[in-house]
């Protein structure tokens, strides 16, 4: 887990592993940012990779190629718009 303070403002990431009713596991990386005032909470969002959890819920080899092709996709885009 990876904490940040910094004003009022908390950004936490973290993995949240679960197992589902059909025993299904599920491994999600996820991130939370807190906001406060006053010592009392006025926001907090909850994020996470809906590609990167569609990994564990997708176990057919075609659907799970497929999603890793995006994946390597969106990460090569980024790298490139971020290095150019």
């Amino acid at each position: 887990m990876i904490i940040t303070i910094e004003e009022n403002i908390i950004f936490k990431e973290f993995i949240v592993n679960a197992t589902m009713v059909n025993d299904l596991k599920l491994k999600s990386k996820q991130s939370e940012v807190l906001k406060y005032k006053d010592y009392k909470i006025k926001s907090l969002r909850l994020y996470f990779d809906r590609l990167e959890l569609s990994q564990s819920i997708f176990k057919n080899p075609l659907t799970y190629y497929i999603i890793n092709k995006i994946i390597s996709n969106v990460i090569f885009h980024h790298l490139c718009t971020t290095f150019s």
